[in-house]
């Protein structure tokens, strides 16, 4: 299989490669350190046409706030407000137009807001589909 080298929390390289037989990839066996490592929330939204969530883990409701505006509530409190979004977005193959997305507003622990907006003339806009992942929460 696959192996290589990656360089741990303390800065020392340590080998990768398949996962052993048997190996414990349980997420509930989780160490509180390992938790903030995995995403307590995602979201794909349907931008464009008539709005709508595709498929989400751990958030209750999106609401679109305005044209490119999206606010995701959390079904489950994160633990703090100082959690990390992972925000992308892409268009219709058949648009030119590049789009980006951002945070919009300081997070709380029950919400977030993200903007999707064109790169060529950064009006807001409702790109194709929009992603956020939440992690650290």
């Amino acid at each position: 299989g696959n192996t290589g080298k990656f360089l741990t929390t303390d800065g020392s390289a340590a080998s990768w490669g398949v996962l052993a037989s048997g190996a414990d990839t349980n997420l509930s066996n989780l160490t509180s350190t390992g938790e903030n490592r995995v995403c307590t929330g995602w979201v794909t939204i349907k931008g464009n046409g008539t709005f709508s969530v595709l498929d989400s883990y751990n958030i209750s409701s999106v609401t679109e706030v305005a044209g490119g505006w999206y606010q995701l509530n959390f079904s489950t409190a994160q633990n703090t407000a100082n959690y990390s979004i992972v925000t992308s977005c892409n268009r219709e193959l058949n648009n030119n137009m590049g789009f980006s997305t951002c945070v919009t507003n300081t997070p709380t622990t029950s919400a977030c807001r993200v903007r999707s907006f064109s790169t060529w003339d950064v009006n807001d806009q409702d790109p194709y589909r929009v992603y956020v992942q939440v992690f650290g929460g």
